[in-house]
């Protein structure tokens, strides 16, 4: 999506809000992936740190992974993929306990309207951290 593209999806979607409500905003960014101009952090990094995932990706039969993690591609992911199948760490992704909600934090409903439509109700506190209250999912 380009600039004056994000402009007019926000006027679009911001004429719907109730007044008085912040606009919305859109901002894309590319970071760039390995072998590009640009790329973050390699003196972090051992050497041959990339061309080391790209192997054991391969090898590992995860080659599909390359793109979208070396190269940072926006890619498809394979049909019957969950999301975050790889990535979901219950110790990490799941709370010990039931969250409560943050009073003066604005709920935030989240929709994927695809094939088998999903949604979660969540709220975000800033700089990156979310709290998912509940989701739902409709595989039929």
């Amino acid at each position: 999506m380009n600039i004056p593209e994000q402009k007019k999806q926000s006027e679009l979607m911001s004429r719907e809000l109730p007044e008085g409500t912040n606009p919305i905003r859109i901002k894309l960014f590319n970071q760039p992936g390995f072998g590009q101009p640009g790329t973050e952090n390699l003196q972090n990094l051992a050497p041959g740190y990339y061309e080391t995932q790209l192997a054991v990706n391969k090898l590992n039969g995860k080659g599909d992974l390359n793109e979208r993690l070396v190269f940072n591609k926006v890619v498809y992911l394979r049909a019957g993929d969950p999301v975050f199948s790889r990535e979901f760490n219950k110790r990490i992704h799941v709370a010990e306990d039931t969250l409560d909600l943050i009073p003066g934090v604005a709920l935030r409903l989240g929709f994927d309207q695809g094939f088998k439509g999903a949604a979660v109700l969540a709220q975000f506190v800033p700089p990156f951290h979310w709290r998912i209250y509940a989701e739902l999912h409709f595989p039929q």
